[in-house]
């Protein structure tokens, strides 16, 4: 079975949030869900963004960021 993934890349620096902010808000609209729970991969990728600036590049702006979104039969894999 074919999954079709719809990816995106950014630079960690804390201004390309919003970036990915507005792309998850197309992701799961596509995919369907509702407001509530589209907020709630936002608050979700947001502090996993966060912890791989912070933590993982130690702050690092120039380091990339990879998503990979794929449907599956149960919902939506981040």
């Amino acid at each position: 079975m074919s999954r079709a993934s719809l990816e995106l890349t950014v630079l960690s620096h804390p201004q390309h949030q919003e970036t990915v902010r507005e792309w998850l808000a197309q992701l799961g609209a596509a995919f369907g869900l509702d407001d509530e729970q589209i907020l709630h991969l936002k608050i979700a990728v947001s502090e996993a963004c966060t912890n791989i600036f912070r933590h993982a590049y130690g702050q690092d702006p120039t380091r990339p960021i990879h998503f990979t979104a794929t449907a599956i039969e149960s919902g939506l894999e981040l």
